[in-house]
């Protein structure tokens, strides 16, 4: 917490507020936890405090990895959604869940479409649960024999859009009484103005190309 708090990103907020960083200190409580442990790792006792006194739940933490093996992401990003819900459905004063998806769900499809702002079917996927446990339970090689065609059937460039959409799909069905909503963000860059121009703190994605050019890496 101390490395995030330090961050240059609240530059502008501490120097605005002088108080303000001894505040967060003493109201920001971390809690360690792991999206592909069953109930995400989270002491019982830790469990039984958020379920009486979290009211939002802001689920922005999966594999932003656009390489890595379908059986992996699914544990992260479908099956890690999953596991955040159950939490969800445990909190007793829980006003409201936001789950962090991708702008790319919609990759299957054709160019220049309007997105729908819905949870949409996957087409050629009727039965999701089905066809994640399907995956879950062929032998590892014959799974990664098999990738190729599952990114075809999602017109998917890599796992993590496999996964994304899939998230989707569990949360829209499970969600039950629980208001939910799910945001679609695009590439993720560095700042245009606040805390300052350029800034950035991470080398996921579209921001390794911004870290190149701004580093003279590369020029293009």
């Amino acid at each position: 917490m101390d490395e995030i708090l330090s961050s240059k990103l609240f530059a502008p907020l501490y120097a605005a507020r002088p108080g303000l960083p001894r505040l967060l200190q003493e109201k920001l409580v971390p809690v360690e936890g792991d999206l592909v442990l069953e109930g995400l790792g989270i002491d019982p006792a830790v469990r039984v405090v958020l379920q009486n006194e979290v009211h939002v739940i802001l689920a922005c933490a999966a594999s932003v990895s656009f390489a890595d093996p379908i059986r992996e992401a699914l544990n992260i990003n479908y099956f890690g959604a999953k596991r955040v819900l159950e939490l969800a459905h445990e909190c007793k004063n829980l006003v409201a869940l936001h789950h962090v998806s991708t702008a790319y769900v919609g990759s299957h499809h054709p160019r220049g479409t309007e997105i729908p702002e819905c949870v949409e079917t996957i087409p050629g996927v009727e039965d999701f649960e089905a066809f994640v446990d399907k995956l879950i339970k062929m032998e590892p090689q014959a799974l990664e024999r098999e990738e190729p065609q599952i990114l075809k059937l999602f017109n998917a460039q890599n796992t993590y859009l496999v996964t994304k959409q899939l998230a989707e799909q569990a949360l829209r069905k499970h969600r039950g009484n629980i208001r939910l909503s799910i945001s679609r963000p695009a590439m993720v860059s560095c700042c245009d103005a606040f805390p300052f121009p350029g800034w950035i703190d991470s080398l996921a994605a579209g921001a390794v190309a911004v870290y190149s050019v701004g580093a003279g890496i590369s020029n293009r």
